[in-house]
């Protein structure tokens, strides 16, 4: 009974990341995103339009160790050749990249503001590089 339980915990917890990773690299429209700079307690604010940065790239490269980076709702498609390896997003250090933001950034709620990172078949959504870093997506 036990092993049988083990077994069934085993195929939940792979099913869970396989949906997972298949939704990062799911299809959808592609949605030009930029990245804007809010204030210090706010973090970095990525955003569909009229923002200063001008992929979820760029805001990573930006931000300091430990900086909170928040992403709102939207596809976001940008992908960029970095170290011999294509993604929409590489992160080498310590910060924490956060989906699930309205465009205002007033409220997270990830089932109802839902981020996308799509690779358009041409790489990964995201590569951690990180030694001796601890990002957190």
């Amino acid at each position: 009974m036990y092993i049988k339980r083990l077994w069934c915990g085993f195929a939940l917890g792979l099913g869970l990341l396989l949906g997972l990773l298949w939704l990062l690299a799911g299809g959808g429209a592609p949605v030009r995103c930029e990245a804007a700079r809010a204030a210090p307690l706010e973090g970095i604010q990525v955003c569909a339009s009229g923002c200063a940065f001008a992929s979820i790239q760029e805001a990573v490269d930006a931000a300091t160790p430990g900086e909170l980076i928040k992403v709102a709702t939207g596809v976001y498609t940008d992908v960029h050749a970095r170290a011999s390896v294509t993604q929409v997003v590489y992160i080498s250090k310590t910060v924490t990249v956060r989906g699930g933001y309205g465009d205002q950034f007033r409220q997270w709620n990830p089932d109802i503001y839902t981020t996308t990172l799509d690779a358009q078949g041409q790489g990964r959504a995201i590569f951690i590089s990180a030694v001796g870093a601890s990002p957190v997506v």
